[in-house]
């Protein structure tokens, strides 16, 4: 397999296969796409995935791509499609939803979805996530983000819990906000603005989930069946050094005032909310109630 063909074949399947209905995922950090892209990679086998996307970098294929047998697993893979009963064509990563719309890939025929979870939340967890990373040797980024957290806090040794002085400038660190700070509105909105994500929504079809709707969303549209373990889970280092007082919720709600407001209109202020967010909401409530 020469590289000029990896490099091409990701066009190739885009392009390809009309009659399939293919599923997009805006993979929005820290709201359980790790989850959703091991049950497609155990479930699946036709998973397109990418955590990483630069300008013209779409896909990072599953290894067996890139095995010796990559040629047969291909074949395999291209043999799939074409019948009665194809499997899901699941793409999904760290891309926007403005971006995928800008692209010119959906069909009318496709899907998007993406999830959404209660902006605090989302903030704790990227705060103890960064910290299990840094404490961590199976990552090949730990050094950087040790780095990050040695730069906040010089006295912080890895593989032990950090204080919550080192929890509080984390969360006030430049590169934190810049990469957490309204993240659902930033992934979401054409303009950063909660309506601005709602006519994204509404222009693309996207269907939002809970967080909370994973399973059942895999269970109804990808077909996913049984019980499914959550990945990715970080240890609760805010709760260990008992820092999630008044001073770090303001601060953690300053930061997602827009993420905030969006959800909140999402999730429970349904008048101004695209249709088909409305309906997904009251197909929820339904099944709940």
């Amino acid at each position: 397999m020469s590289p000029e063909f990896l490099k091409g074949l990701p066009s190739l399947l885009l392009t390809a296969f009309p009659e399939i209905q293919r599923n997009f995922f805006v993979h929005i950090p820290k709201t359980g796409g790790t989850t959703l892209r091991k049950m497609a990679e155990r479930h699946l086998r036709v998973l397109v995935w990418n955590e990483g996307i630069g300008d013209n970098e779409w896909f990072t294929f599953e290894p067996e791509f890139y095995g010796p047998q990559g040629e047969s697993f291909i074949l395999r893979f291209l043999a799939q499609f074409g019948g009665d009963n194809c499997p899901p064509f699941f793409y999904g990563g760290h891309v926007t939803l403005p971006k995928l719309i800008a692209s010119g890939l959906i069909r009318p025929r496709d899907r998007i979805v993406a999830v959404i979870r209660d902006p605090l939340e989302i903030l704790r967890s990227a705060i103890n996530y960064t910290f299990t990373i840094a404490n961590g040797a199976d990552r090949p980024d730990a050094t950087d983000w040790r780095s990050w957290i040695r730069s906040i806090d010089e006295n912080w040794t890895p593989g032990s819990p950090p204080d919550k002085k080192s929890i509080i400038g984390l969360a006030k660190s430049r590169r934190f906000r810049e990469t957490y700070s309204n993240v659902i509105s930033r992934f979401l909105s054409t303009d950063g603005t909660a309506q601005g994500a709602l006519d994204a929504i509404e222009i693309s079809g996207c269907t939002v989930i809970p967080i909370e709707e994973i399973d059942m969303y895999a269970r109804n549209e990808l077909g996913i069946r049984g019980s499914l373990a959550h990945e990715n889970r970080s240890i609760d280092y805010i709760e260990m050094a008992d820092a999630f007082d008044m001073d770090l919720e303001e601060e953690l709600r300053q930061m997602c005032s827009l993420d905030r407001e969006l959800v909140a209109r999402l999730r429970g202020d349904y008048r101004d909310a695209p249709v088909n967010v409305i309906r997904h909401a009251r197909e929820l409530r339904a099944v709940a109630g």
